[in-house]
């Protein structure tokens, strides 16, 4: 969950996430169609808290959650309410910036969402003690790096590789979005998209989400048990 990439598409966008995570953690569930409170969802689900750091909505409406606000912070070793259950809680409502702005985060760590609601671009914050959110051109390209894990020359660095991988792919595809959060570095595991460092942390997976005017789907890719699903859904969307 922790180096997103939001691109424009000529119908639509991708979003694609590759998760960085600590060899403790249990294998992730690939991505599989849930029903909850009547609304249908596609996520991944984590393996040791049962919520998920990336979820699509059947009207192409996405979440997508890092570590982390704005720096990097102490973690306690217990939080009352996991982040990724946040994501679910919040993806089950039509208005995410309303319901992000009303659910309660008191004791829960540190984050950041990526959120394509009602077509609308956001990123929405929460640094432990406040909530910061704001509304982004949803016609340009953006990435974002985990504050836990990169620093501010880190995230400058590889705002400077999408910058420049877009200049070669003016029209890109699912495809050249994998490869880009695949292949992109410069031979430094500590900094390059998939990360290792010391073998304790590293980049676990790639979740791909492809949405257009007639529907909308996630690839995901299981780096460590070289394992790969695409999970879809036929939808029609207001072009109102």
């Amino acid at each position: 969950m922790c180096t997103v990439t939001y691109v424009p598409s000529t119908s639509g966008y991708f979003l694609t996430s590759n998760r960085d995570e600590k060899n403790t953690r249990a294998k992730a569930f690939a991505p599989a169609g849930y029903i909850i409170d009547d609304v249908e969802l596609i996520f991944p689900k984590d393996g040791d808290k049962g919520g998920t750091w990336i979820v699509l909505k059947e009207n192409g409406d996405t979440l997508c959650l890092l570590n982390g606000a704005f720096e990097n912070f102490v973690s306690k070793d217990i939080y009352k309410t996991s982040r990724g259950k946040i994501v679910l809680d919040i993806a089950i409502t039509d208005n995410f910036i309303k319901s992000f702005a009303e659910i309660n985060l008191l004791d829960t760590a540190p984050f950041t969402l990526v959120v394509i609601n009602n077509k609308q671009l956001f990123e929405c914050r929460w640094d432990g003690e406040k909530k910061y959110c704001k509304v982004l051109d949803n016609g340009v390209s953006h990435i974002w790096s985990s504050a836990t894990l990169y620093n501010d020359a880190q995230q400058a660095k590889r705002e400077s590789w999408l910058a420049q991988w877009q200049k070669n792919n003016a029209i890109p595809t699912q495809k050249d979005l994998f490869h880009f959060h695949t292949n992109t570095g410069e031979g430094n595991a500590e900094d390059d998209l998939i990360m290792n460092r010391n073998d304790t942390y590293f980049t676990v997976s790639i979740t791909g989400i492809a949405v257009s005017n007639n529907d909308c789907l996630m690839q995901y890719q299981d780096i460590i048990h070289n394992e790969c699903s695409t999970t879809s859904f036929a939808y029609e969307r207001a072009n109102s």
